[in-house]
């Protein structure tokens, strides 16, 4: 070994040397000809050559430059306790971690909570494995060692530090590139730090809010990205969460500039030193040629250990689904049938809907005529009628912060929405259209406060699908070709679009809707955009903790756990058991948002689905490997709404939510209004993975659920689609349509005249050399023919066909793989998505500028007319409706507001009128 003192020797070796810098573009092999005394470091990925004063350039084995990291720590030294505390940030909407001073005074930036020494002129020991820099101090001792595991592993820097004086300390490595804002392209710090925005001071983010365990900055001025990682490695297999903080991450260091920072520990968490007492800690270093989205890839996968690991557990998805409808439509639902809407318990004295579009979706697809009448009628009543999603029914829940309204002045639709239900109604109810075109330019508030702005690019497109005049789709694409330069395509430097929205969804691009364009334009460009909103929105994804290959027990108490508190225990009972670590994890979901930051998992994961697709069109594996993770083997019934505080598996069972909500309330938050969002979540997933694993063979067109945040994805059933070379075709997946014998084995099914499309996907990396599957007969006129089907493997259709005698098949399927059969011959009897028909519209008429009415209709037995009384709720003690046909009349009373009638029409009615009387107080 080799040992130095930076020193007037080694400063004469640095004059004869060539000048490098953090910005040079220097090659990798003049520095080993510079410095050929010093032992260079290399793996598969990795070179490293120290030099004389401690610095390391790293280069990467297939080139790219190298970067330059400083022997450079930083400790954060204070006698008196950071007490942890919370600040509400407003730029944007963020819970930040925080310290309360002994004046009381609440501090976010980690370098104000104690004095900052630095270490940086070490004594240096240069191993033929290694590098170790020895730091002395007054106050405390520290030794790093840099070390470059074998194959691709990052380089390891292992630190241990002996305290001198005793205090509250926090400590980090400080030697990665520092960086001016104007030298930075991109950078990154959980969880809403990106683009160009660097934080206004310098935040901690636990690690319990951490996507990956620490922060990468892009540089500008070469193709390269540099991230400092907490090695998870190093910690037990558990869920973060803020009472167990074990470091915190920031991306702008004490002068302000862009620098990836770990401090360990936490502050004010177990940080009080005595002398002697030693803390050791370990990061990895990483430094790519690559944009900071594919090196957040990187890390997520070689440094935290992501991959697709999972499978179906207790259930197909297919059941999953049976059991997600007969839930929505139980009492344990809790659907407020009287104010058609879900109970909201969030908000006492309110009541909430947020789309029609969801249960319209699983009663289609699910051929449901039951759940179509007791959930999407009313739903889409009250969404005609309401001010706002959240409508308060007395005056206790009008108080509420969440910020209802008891307004009948609907519709509380947003454009994109009246669009899909006049597609679907086929121009049979005009309203949609009217409403949708008044709509238009008008600035709206239907959720909370948030304003959603009018004639924008997303509302043109609505339009132009509604109508198919050209002109709505060139407005389309100016305003959103502007968009994408202004938002997508340059790094943000701001928050213009969160303004005070609180979910993730307004922290980044719209990808969403760019998809949605790029669906009707078909241009690369727009493609491109969603692309790149996808991949921003996956760096909210939790990658940190790494999952262990090994088995874990769970449930140790018999007990679900409690929120928000990992020692204690919630009150549903869960058998204590053994399962594979994979099956717990979080790996593939994300928190709420910025305003509810924490440790969460939400399990209504509606990013998946797209995710699927936009990895089908862009050969995007990180992205499908996230979707699958964030839906297969994680419930068999309807779960809740997030995992938080201990990893568990009591959201799995099938009978998780068959309980009162005080029962589970302890474990999950309970939404009742997410149930069918939920439910059409399961039914997107399906299609999105056919699509995929068909590579967009099996297509069917859909309809955009806008809603907001977790609530949007797509209906389908409406029309009919591809399925491979069968044109014509329907989804229809009715309850126990088949049965298969191998619980990996998910399916969709569609249908046309006289034939039968099913497309098995295998949900494990496993082949099933023989799935054998079964038709219920009860689905069709002659279940016991014998037929002989059509099959696709692997996308290539085969020249033989199979078998199917009373209604028994037989098929293989490849890990994760995708089989195709299409029965023709077979009768399918439909129960109620037949019935979704062209009608003739009617205009109802009305006595009095009060009174709303509108007939809705979706073909000649889905036809109803349903109207409401507009003014405040104290202005009417009771109504009373003559509604009169051209065949008859009826009279309809109610006595609460809000005052509203629907009454089904007959096929043959042609003409409406409504007069509605009130009896004023």
């Amino acid at each position: 070994m080799t040992r130095t003192r930076l020193s007037v020797l080694t400063a004469l070796l640095l004059s004869f040397a060539p000048s490098v810098s953090n910005s040079a573009q220097d090659t990798s092999a003049t520095v080993v000809s510079s410095f050929r005394g010093l032992n260079s470091l290399r793996n598969e990925r990795y070179k490293i050559w120290p030099q004389p004063d401690g610095s390391l350039h790293i280069a990467n084995a297939k080139g790219g430059g190298f970067e330059v990291f400083r022997p450079e720590f930083t400790a954060i030294h204070s006698t008196d306790k950071p007490t942890t505390s919370n600040l509400k940030w407003a730029r944007p909407v963020y819970n930040l971690p925080a310290w309360k001073d002994k004046d009381g005074k609440v501090q976010a930036d980690v370098f104000r909570i104690g004095k900052t020494i630095t270490l940086s002129e070490p004594d240096i020991t240069n191993w033929k494995t290694g590098i170790t820099w020895t730091f002395t101090h007054e106050q405390l001792d520290l030794m790093a060692t840099l070390s470059l595991p074998k194959g691709e592993a990052e380089p390891r820097l292992d630190y241990q530090v002996t305290i001198k004086e005793a205090g509250y300390c926090t400590f980090a490595y400080s030697g990665a590139p520092a960086l001016d804002l104007t030298n930075v392209a991109r950078l990154w710090q959980p969880q809403v730090w990106d683009g160009r925005r660097l934080p206004e001071q310098s935040f901690l983010i636990g690690d319990d809010q951490c996507s990956i365990p620490g922060c990468l900055v892009q540089r500008a001025d070469k193709p390269r990205t540099s991230g400092v990682m907490a090695d998870p490695g190093q910690f037990p297999y558990e869920m973060p969460y803020s009472r167990n903080r074990k470091f915190g991450v920031t991306v702008r260091n004490a002068e302000g500039k862009a620098q990836p920072l770990v401090f360990a520990p936490f502050p004010g968490s177990k940080t009080h030193f005595k002398p002697g007492d030693v803390h050791k800690f370990s990061v990895q270093l990483v430094t790519l040629p690559e944009s900071l989205s594919e090196t957040f890839e990187h890390v997520a996968r070689n440094v935290s250990g992501f991959r697709d690991r999972r499978e179906n557990t207790l259930t197909t998805l297919n059941q999953t689904l049976d059991n997600m409808v007969d839930f929505a439509l139980s009492k344990w639902a809790a659907f407020d049938t009287p104010n058609k809407s879900s109970y909201y318990p969030d908000a006492k004295g309110t009541v909430k809907n947020v789309s029609s579009l969801h249960p319209f979706s699983v009663s289609l697809v699910t051929d449901n005529a039951r759940l179509f009448h007791e959930q999407t009628v009313p739903i889409m009543e009250y969404l005609m009628s309401r001010e706002k999603f959240l409508f308060a029914i007395d005056e206790q829940g009008l108080s509420h912060s969440q910020k209802p309204s008891m307004n009948m002045t609907g519709p509380a639709m947003p454009v994109s929405e009246l669009v899909a239900l006049h597609r679907i109604a086929q121009g049979g109810s005009p309203v949609f259209l009217k409403q949708a075109k008044r709509l238009y330019a008008e600035d709206r508030k239907l959720n909370m406060n948030w304003i959603t702005e009018g004639a924008t690019w997303q509302r043109s497109l609505s339009l132009y699908r509604a109508t198919g005049d050209p002109k709505w789709l060139r407005d389309a694409r100016t305003k959103a070709d502007k968009y994408i330069t202004d938002r997508v395509d340059a790094a943000p430097i701001d928050f213009k679009e969160a303004r005070d929205g609180t979910f993730f969804e307004y922290m980044i691009p719209w990808w969403k809707e760019l998809y949605e364009l790029h669906l009707e334009t078909h241009d690369p460009r727009h493609l491109a955009a969603a692309h790149k909103g996808a991949r921003r929105y996956a760096q909210f994804v939790w990658f940190y903790p790494s999952v262990p290959d090994r088995d874990i027990e769970v449930n140790p108490r018999g007990l679900a756990s409690k929120r928000g508190n990992a020692a204690s225990d919630g009150v549903l009972p869960v058998p204590k058991e053994t399962v594979p670590a994979w099956r717990v994890s979080d790996q593939g979901l994300l928190c709420e948002g910025n305003g509810t930051v924490q440790r969460l998992g939400i399990l209504i994961a509606t990013h998946a689905p797209l995710f699927l697709r936009i990895a089908n069109d862009t050969g995007d594996d990180f992205l499908r490997d996230i979707a699958r993770s964030a839906v297969i083997g994680r419930y068999a019934n309807f779960p809740g709404y997030h995992l938080n505080t201990r990893f568990g598996t009591a959201q799995e069972k099938p009978d998780f939510p068959l309980h009162d909500h005080h029962i589970l309330k302890p474990t999950t938050s309970i939404h009742f209004n997410h149930i069918l969002p939920q439910v059409n979540l399961v039914i997107d997933y399906l299609m999105s993975r056919a699509y995929d694993l068909s590579d967009g063979a099996i297509d069917f067109p859909t309809e955009f659920i806008e809603g907001y945040a977790y609530l949007q994805s797509k209906l389908y059933g409406a029309q009919p689609g591809n399925f491979y070379d069968v044109e014509g075709v329907t989804p229809w997946i009715p309850k126990a349509l088949l049965t298969v014998d191998n619980v990996q084995a998910n399916y969709i099914a569609a249908r046309g005249k006289d034939k039968l499309c099913l497309a098995f996907m295998n949900a494990s990396d496993r082949p099933i050399n023989r799935l054998t599957f079964r038709l219920n007969p009860k689905y069709f006129g002659n279940p016991n023919a014998s037929f002989n089907a059509r099959v696709w493997t692997g996308n290539k259709r085969s020249d033989t066909s199979i078998p199917i005698r009373n209604g028994v098949g037989v098929i293989a399927l490849t890990a994760k793989g995708i089989t195709a059969v299409c029965i023709d011959g077979i009768s399918p009897v439909v129960s109620f998505q037949n019935q979704l028909a062209a009608t003739d519209p009617i205009e109802p008429m009305t006595q009095s500028n009060q009174t709303e009415a509108m007939v809705l209709s979706f073909g000649p037995t889905l036809r109803w007319l349903y109207a409401y009384l507009k003014g405040e709720p104290n202005s009417v003690r009771q109504t009373e409706s003559k509604i009169t046909f051209n065949h008859g009349s009826r009279t309809l009373r109610d006595h609460a507001y809000p005052f509203e009638f629907s009454a089904p029409l007959s096929a043959g009615a042609t003409k409406v009128s409504v007069d509605i009387s009130a009896s004023r107080n």
